[in-house]
């Protein structure tokens, strides 16, 4: 699905709806192939999902809204979604206000 708004605490997203429920514990992959980023197995807990209106959906495909609360990140995927939110927000480290503040959020390998 499309990312429609993320914070630190969580994100709401848009997706098809698929008509089945999975009764098996969830993680969260973000993957953006704009700028690159990748961060997977992020746990959360769902705080509400619910079908969209005909307006918001085309007439053969049903769309859904997904709003979540990151759970327990690593210190890790806590560094690469504050990384991600800044390279997002920012656009670019050109934006930035210098490169010293820039090449803190440049995530290590893990």
């Amino acid at each position: 699905g499309r990312i429609n708004n993320i914070s630190m605490e969580g994100l709401m997203f848009r997706h098809v709806d698929s008509k089945t429920q999975s009764t098996e514990s969830l993680v969260l992959d973000i993957l953006s192939v704009d700028c690159g980023f990748y961060l997977g197995n992020i746990r959360f807990r769902s705080i509400s999902d619910f079908a969209l209106p005909e307006e918001f959906s085309n007439s053969s495909i049903k769309m859904r809204q997904f709003q979540l609360e990151f759970e327990r990140l690593s210190n890790a995927q806590t560094d690469q979604l504050e990384y991600f939110m800044w390279k997002v927000l920012a656009g670019s480290k050109k934006n930035w206000v210098n490169d010293a503040e820039a090449d803190r959020f440049v995530p290590t390998p893990y």
